[in-house]
């Protein structure tokens, strides 16, 4: 199945010294990339909180970097500022090729079986793999005579896999562990300092995660936005969460992920906006 990705956006780095200014501006050792490797990882604030946050891929020229399209201008800006005399050029390549979702079931795709598919060895330019079931393509061609769904269907798909993506609604709000952002295997504790570097090594050896990344459904809702206030009980005066992602589905219901406070419960219900909705944890394993 292709998904349109209409909301993600592409930035660029190349230039000599382009990996080096990323080694100290993002969480990935980019020193262990090779050509056409990814890392999921972002780009953090002096405190700690991801600015935005990808997929990196190293490519021929340098890096290519995608994001949520609505963060690419103000993610330019601010990155620029630290270019300074470095050899890099940083670039918004949003509008060369338009960006697809290639989602299927677990253990039923891999770079191998999309390679060996005649649709994308004609149109798809590249495509990488970071979880078993979600793909990300681009192609000037798109994917031929198949028509990509739209909407909801990114997102819903992300949301499947657990992957969070900030948007400018929630940008600078949380650290990469409240993401769970580990599990992606984006974050490196030992390649030296980067913007937010200290607050994110300290909070993984030191600290205590305070917050958490959950999954949550709701039978009753239609729709809920993002920074929607979680609460454990219905009138209850104190948050404990709140909205991350939200998607709804056609047949009414809605499903996101959420951010709240840490708990033992793997499980558990609470409200949205007066909404009943349940609550599952995603675990923060690692996921090469």
């Amino acid at each position: 199945m292709f998904v349109c990705a209409e909301s993600l956006g592409v930035i660029t780095f190349t230039g000599d010294d382009a990996r080096t200014f990323l080694q100290g501006q993002a969480t990935p050792d980019f020193r262990k990339m090779s050509m056409g490797d990814v890392a999921f990882g972002a780009f953090c604030s002096p405190k700690g909180r991801v600015i935005a946050n990808g997929w990196f891929q190293a490519t021929q020229d340098g890096y290519r970097f995608v994001l949520a399209r609505d963060l690419v201008d103000l993610l330019v800006k601010r990155l620029r500022l630290y270019v300074l005399r470095a050899k890099v050029v940083i670039t918004d390549e949003s509008d060369a090729d338009p960006l697809f979702l290639i989602v299927r079931e677990y253990g039923a795709t891999s770079p191998e079986t999309i390679q060996e598919d005649p649709l994308a060895i004609e149109s798809l330019n590249w495509q990488f793999r970071h979880s078993d079931g979600l793909h990300i393509a681009a192609g000037k061609n798109g994917v031929g005579t198949i028509a990509p769904l739209r909407g909801e269907m990114f997102t819903l798909s992300l949301i499947r896999e657990g992957v969070p993506l900030v948007t400018s609604l929630t940008t600078d709000l949380y650290i990469p562990q409240m993401l769970s952002m580990e599990r992606w295997g984006g974050l490196s504790f030992d390649k030296g300092c980067y913007t937010g570097q200290e607050v994110v090594t300290r909070t993984q050896f030191l600290g205590r995660v305070k917050r958490a990344l959950y999954r949550f459904t709701s039978e009753s809702a239609n729709h809920l936005h993002p920074r929607v206030d979680i609460y454990q009980r219905t009138g209850d005066g104190e948050p404990f969460g709140s909205t991350f992602m939200t998607a709804a589905f056609p047949n009414g219901g809605v499903v996101g992920l959420a951010v709240i406070k840490e708990t033992d419960a793997d499980e558990m219900k609470a409200f949205a906006d007066a909404y009943p909705i349940e609550l599952e944890r995603i675990a923060p394993e690692t996921r090469d």
